[in-house]
């Protein structure tokens, strides 16, 4: 999905090997589904092709351990998991692109309120759902300030995938929304100013937001999640 979907914006899906043209991605059901060549190169030039081979992978592994002990329940842990794993992928592209696409960020939504509704259900805990809409509504509400102001470098896609944070982050409450934002914002900021000391980046150019609303959202699961178990 990483490499499919790290193209510019309205441009089609990525399928083709930008040096020699030859097909190297298999794409179906509108990007939701991707297959390269399992060593990450081209099958005829070799160039290598989207992250390192293992690297999402691994990085996956490591959130989903981390996301166990600070779940209810294995419902929670399906929508939390399914979350993350969407979540890898979009930062992945947003690195890439500087983009967060629609397709899966609204998939992601989907999925984990649908999964969330079966963790009520399952709880005997219905009310929550509004816990959780509220959290999806609000997350989203406060990112309008800076995307609509356009005094940072966000768009909607972070609006949407904050919608998501927040719909899963929500499950845990109101101080668990806050320490999400909190720590989005500190990782957001420290990442800027160790680029710009570095001149990596300069004080006009963009940075990948989304990345950082995935990390601030993991912080709040880990911290207020292990705290209620």
């Amino acid at each position: 999905m990483v490499v499919a979907h790290s193209v510019a914006y309205r441009r089609p899906l990525r399928q083709d090997c930008a040096v020699c043209g030859a097909a190297m991605v298999n794409v179906t059901h509108g990007g939701l589904l991707a297959a390269v060549p399992p060593d990450g190169r081209c099958c005829l030039c070799r160039t290598p092709i989207g992250p390192t081979p293992g690297l999402l992978e691994a990085g996956a592994a490591v959130v989903l351990c981390l996301l166990v002990p600070a779940t209810p329940s294995a419902w929670v842990l399906a929508a939390w998991s399914w979350t993350a794993l969407l979540g890898i992928a979009l930062a992945f592209v947003d690195v890439a692109v500087l983009r967060l696409p629609d397709i899966l960020t609204v998939v992601a939504g989907l999925g984990s309120f649908v999964l969330l509704g079966a963790a009520a259900v399952a709880a005997g805990r219905p009310g929550i759902l509004w816990q959780v809409l509220a959290g999806g509504v609000g997350l989203g509400a406060l990112y309008l300030v800076p995307i609509m102001s356009k005094t940072m470098s966000m768009g909607r896609g972070d609006g949407m995938l904050a919608v998501v944070v927040g719909l899963n982050v929500g499950w845990l409450g109101f101080a668990a929304l806050v320490t999400a934002t909190m720590a989005t914002a500190l990782i957001a900021v420290a990442y800027t100013v160790v680029m710009l000391m570095g001149r990596r980046i300069g004080p006009a150019d963009h940075v990948p937001v989304g990345p950082f609303i995935m990390l601030g959202a993991l912080v709040a699961v880990i911290q207020h999640g292990i705290a209620a178990a």
